[in-house]
């Protein structure tokens, strides 16, 4: 995908003071970066295969959604194949970071890039020695090993054309060497064809395990880190009725999302856009005494429909890696949602307003790496609109906790957002 005209200049970074709750452990990171130099205490540099020198830097306001910044000190913007974007963000202090350059033939260089009161990049030497073109983008996993931080494992997964089997692609950073195996799906797993599992999501589970996650249907779990790793399978919920009519489709994470909450805890969230078919039957002709030519028809007539707009709501689910079911959490349907906070009407009355809110553009829920009741969407008056709002619910007291304004003027023109909840932001000096 080509970079968009708007991520060649960054946004103002709102004013999120008025309602604003206390900063959470946690960001709200748009993966996709800005092409262009924006420094602060958090920038740090390296230079690529090519021995161009990159900078990233990491501006931040929760709880609002966050961004970072690439700048190539004198390469042209045209010669950004796309946008870099952020691949995983395994733990609180490390990132990494993939660019792909049009001099690349399509490859991409991976960095890593660490936090701290002297944040440092690194080209990852040698990853290109695993054929990442057979995996999703969004499906590859950085896996500290070790406890000095230094040392890592990229994993990524991909099916073959075989039902159940998968390849494994392994990256050590040391010695700097990749290896490709080919497992099977666990047979007391849940028995998922080839084609319902392509991972668009990573979380690191704990203990070397990786969850690959495809947002539709399910979990792949794999200790990457073990010498003889094998699959298996944890099926998420079942969609709300309404998100099957969108079962398959592109972008998943409009509509549900999933976190590790540590403990062996994992936590599903799903947003629906409810509605409801309204049938309009064919009118009795018996019922009239006089037929006018004007208003014959050709054909039979078929019965019309229309769909009525009940709202949105939100649902969470969890359970434990080793259980075998999931347990809901709390459903929490637009019309119970409080606003408490009267600056919130004040910066988006929308959300105030009982009608204009059941109509909100409602979705890319996010829940916090830190486990609790918080689900964090982002809406919009019209789908087409450059403004957009994160609003923090507590699921637990159907509350409205945060709200603040983005530009969403790139998802307008590409029609997606993409962030996470990244715990990067309490290890980032942001001073100038």
């Amino acid at each position: 995908m080509p970079v968009s005209p708007a991520s060649f200049h960054t946004p103002a970074l709102p004013d999120t003071g008025a309602g604003r709750f206390c900063t959470p452990p946690f960001v709200l990171l748009d993966t996709y970066a800005y092409v262009t130099n924006r420094g602060n205490a958090t920038k740090a540099a390296a230079l690529t295969r090519t021995g161009q020198t990159i900078a990233v830097s990491f501006p931040v306001e929760p709880p609002g959604v966050s961004y970072f910044c690439v700048h190539c000190p004198g390469l042209k913007d045209d010669k950004f194949f796309t946008e870099p974007w952020v691949v995983h963000s395994p733990q609180d202090d490390v990132l990494l970071l993939g660019v792909c350059m049009r001099s690349y033939n399509l490859e991409v260089d991976f960095f890593v890039y660490r936090a701290g009161r002297h944040p440092t990049l690194q080209l990852v030497h040698g990853l290109l020695d695993i054929h990442l073109n057979h995996v999703n983008w969004g499906s590859i996993a950085l896996v500290p090993r070790g406890d000095d931080g230094e040392r890592f494992v990229v994993a990524a997964i991909g099916h073959t054309e075989t039902s159940g089997q998968y390849e494994l692609f392994l990256f050590d950073s040391e010695p700097g060497t990749s290896t490709v195996r080919v497992l099977e799906l666990a047979m007391s797993s849940p028995a998922p064809t080839v084609a319902m599992i392509k991972p668009n999501r990573v979380t690191i589970l704990g203990a070397g395990e990786v969850g690959f996650v495809d947002l539709w249907n399910g979990i792949i779990v794999c200790d990457v880190l073990s010498e003889d790793p094998s699959l298996r399978f944890i099926p998420l919920p079942k969609l709300l009725p309404s998100n099957n009519a969108h079962y398959g489709q592109r972008f998943p994470w409009r509509y549900r999302n999933v976190v590790f909450a540590g403990d062996g805890l994992i936590k599903c969230v799903e947003v629906e856009h409810r509605r409801r078919r309204v049938v309009h039957e064919i009118p009795d002709v018996s019922d009239a005494e006089v037929l006018y030519d004007s208003e014959f028809r050709f054909g039979a007539e078929e019965e019309e429909y229309t769909y009525e707009n009940l709202g949105w709501r939100i649902i969470t689910w969890s359970r434990r890696i080793s259980s075998d079911s999931w347990h809901k959490g709390c459903l929490v349907d637009v019309d119970e949602i409080l606003v408490s906070d009267p600056s919130h009407g004040v910066l988006f009355p929308e959300l105030v307003d009982d009608d204009a809110r059941r109509e909100l553009v409602a979705g890319f829920p996010v829940m916090g790496v830190d486990g609790g009741d918080v689900v964090y969407l982002t809406c919009k008056v019209e789908p087409e609109d450059t403004k957009a709002w994160v609003v923090a619910v507590n699921m637990a007291n159907k509350t409205v906790e945060a709200l603040a304004p983005f530009s969403a003027e790139r998802s307008s023109i590409q029609g997606y957002l993409n962030y996470i909840s990244c715990a990067l932001f309490k290890h980032l000096n942001t001073s100038v």
